[in-house]
């Protein structure tokens, strides 16, 4: 019989079952807009004691270091641009020394080039001096045609 009962509550022919609250409703919506505004005003109470915090009372001296601050950054920003120019500055002289040991070291390749020819001119002189000739004067058309060769 037991098992009857339990497969009527089970199907669609159960008895219906309504569930009634023990406090009407107009005491529920009571409480509920007494939870909400005592949530509203410890929100509103974190909020302020939030803005509060770390906020110096004096609103001069507020402005005195909002002031002293500014002429720190001005005079970092001095410094900034006096120390950009400079570095400017060394690059551009760097950049001349470059190019006048670049000059400087062309000059000497020519030189040295000048040189070697100029060795090789006083050997050829050299050479009938050499073999016991004797000598060139200097008004020898061989040593003549050497200087204008030069």
């Amino acid at each position: 019989m037991k098992w009857k009962l339990w497969l009527r509550n089970l199907s669609v022919s159960a008895p219906r079952v309504a569930v009634r609250t023990q406090l009407p409703w107009a005491v529920r919506a009571t409480l509920a807009a007494a939870a909400a505004a005592l949530a509203v005003i410890g929100l509103l109470a974190v909020y302020q004691y939030g803005r509060n915090i770390g906020v110096p009372v004096d609103h001069a001296e507020v402005l005195n270091e909002l002031e002293r601050t500014r002429e720190q950054l001005r005079l970092a920003k001095e410094d900034r641009d006096r120390y950009a120019a400079a570095a400017v500055q060394s690059e551009n002289q760097l950049s001349i020394e470059r190019a006048a040991q670049n000059q400087l070291a062309q000059q000497l390749k020519a030189i040295e080039g000048d040189n070697a020819r100029l060795r090789g001119d006083l050997c050829l002189l050299r050479k009938p001096a050499a073999s016991g000739i004797g000598l060139p004067r200097r008004d020898d058309p061989q040593l003549q045609a050497a200087a204008r060769w030069r």
